[in-house]
């Protein structure tokens, strides 16, 4: 943290590779954030103890610097509702089923627990210390594996009647087209996504196109990575460019939907696939424009996230200070 205060939150980040913990501050002073792996047994208990695990070694922190905690707040991507503090599926966190996980932790440490999904948590980091302090409305957009999204309107969370709203990634952009893994089909997260360009180019592997992935992954498609499609590109090769040409212009499509919908003051764009730069994003701006109405667009500034993985912690702890009245920000 910048200096050790006396009041804090734990911002907790639960994801299916990592769960990432740190003390944040009210003036978003950040300590050194701890990560454990998470477990990959599809067993509950074990994420549940290693959560707890992390949260009593920051409670043990903050009191030998006397510091008191204010409460835990809990980023996980996937369905819930946090005032009920119920997590109805989280793809990625194997065992986390309609699991009252505000609860079974809370019961396992000594301090409260905000339970908050974790681009939620990433929209108020950037409301809050990012690019959009002092704006009305903003929408996040996190680009990685899926498509995670938080949206907040005229300075409020969008939550949603079961806690659960603002699933951009989940809005149609083909109404018959490809299957996404929430089951349903033409999601924007099935062609925008790093799993979209993966099923595009093991597609085009299989096809036998002539792109430079075949010298390297035409016999073991499974090993190539959204990272090697981007790298792919930028050497020039013509099929990755424009398997990521055509996820830029389906977010387009998704971001001209939103501008339409919410007439935000401001976009953010988080997440690796960021990484792709202007071969993402070139056309996916351009689509943008096509698609919303020029009065709206010239309100919406579009930006790159500046909090990178520090967002979700950041936003998970700062939902649980301004719950306690600890937060001042600008006014939009």
């Amino acid at each position: 943290m910048r200096e050790p205060g006396k009041l804090a939150a734990i911002g907790a980040d639960l994801g299916g590779t990592n769960i990432r913990l740190a003390l944040v501050d009210p003036e978003g002073g950040l300590s050194e954030p701890t990560y454990y792996p998470t477990p990959r047994k599809g067993d509950a208990a074990a994420i549940l103890e290693t959560l707890a695990q992390g949260v009593r070694a920051l409670d043990r922190q903050a009191r030998a610097h006397g510091i008191r905690l204010v409460g835990c707040g809990l980023g996980v991507a996937g369905l819930l509702d946090g005032r009920a503090g119920l997590v109805y599926t989280a793809p990625n966190v194997a065992g986390f089923q309609d699991l009252p996980l505000k609860k079974l932790l809370e019961e396992m440490v000594e301090v409260p627990v905000t339970l908050e999904n974790d681009a939620n948590a990433a929209a108020f980091a950037e409301y809050w210390l990012g690019a959009g302090r002092g704006v009305g409305s903003l929408v996040c957009l996190t680009l990685g594996t899926g498509i995670g999204s938080g949206i907040i309107l005229e300075g409020k969370l969008l939550r949603g009647a079961s806690g659960a709203a603002a699933e951009a990634g989940h809005i149609a952009v083909e109404a018959d087209g490809e299957r996404c893994g929430c089951g349903a089909r033409g999601c924007l997260e099935a062609y925008a996504s790093a799993t979209a360009i993966l099923r595009e180019a093991r597609a085009a592997l299989a096809r036998g196109e002539g792109t430079a992935l075949g010298s390297s992954f035409g016999t073991r498609p499974e090993a190539l990575t959204a990272k090697d499609v981007g790298d792919a590109a930028r050497a020039g090769d013509p099929v990755a460019r424009g398997i990521l040409e055509k996820a830029g212009r389906y977010l387009g499509v998704g971001l001209g939907s939103l501008v339409n919908l919410l007439n935000p003051d401001l976009i953010t764009l988080a997440g690796g696939l960021v990484g792709a730069g202007d071969l993402l994003l070139r056309p996916a701006l351009a689509e943008l424009e096509r698609r919303a109405f020029p009065v709206l667009l010239r309100r919406t500034r579009v930006e790159l996230s500046a909090l990178a993985d520090t967002a979700g912690i950041l936003g998970a702890a700062g939902l649980v200070l301004a719950d306690a009245g600890l937060l001042w920000m600008p006014a939009p």
